[in-house]
């Protein structure tokens, strides 16, 4: 097997268990948020709570990190897409929407921030930190949908 095709298929796999964690964060809080008499201050004070946060921020980190930095550049590379060495990121972004493999270039730039602006916490205003969960959760969504559209193209394209 091809080593590049190798690194693909271990960074897939490496996804799919994120995707899982992730489905899974995702329909507990959502469960939560659902709920009637939800309470943003209680919502961010709960340690069962907090654990699935956590684990959201971490896989969407996680996902998002290995599609972007591994899975995206494998794909250019087995597709043969010809980019010189000083191509920009943007400049592959660009060149993966254009073959389809993802929807937009923006969108993922717009996953970068959400991912980046992880760090940053809120502990004395949960509105503002419901507000930043609230945008986690439709990037997380967003995300998921990414990495299902680039494994469609990947079988599409008979890749892996």
């Amino acid at each position: 097997m091809n080593i590049n095709k190798l690194k693909l298929t271990t960074s897939l796999t490496e996804c799919d268990k994120h995707r899982g964690y992730l489905l899974d964060a995702l329909e507990y809080l959502q469960a939560i948020i659902d709920a009637h008499d939800l309470d943003v201050f209680a919502l961010f004070a709960d340690k069962k709570i907090v654990l699935r946060l956590d684990q959201l921020a971490y896989r969407f980190t996680r996902m998002q990190d290995e599609t972007g930095a591994k899975i995206m550049p494998l794909i250019l590379e087995l597709t043969a897409e010809p980019l010189d060495e000083t191509a920009t990121f943007i400049d592959k972004l660009n060149r993966l929407e254009k073959l389809g493999v993802i929807e937009s270039a923006l969108q993922w730039l717009e996953l970068r921030k959400v991912r980046n602006s992880l760090a940053h916490e809120y502990p004395d205003d949960p509105d503002i930190r419901f507000a930043a969960l609230q945008e986690l959760i439709a990037a997380t969504n967003k995300l998921i949908e990414i990495f299902e559209r680039i494994e469609r193209y990947l079988v599409e394209k008979n890749i892996v």
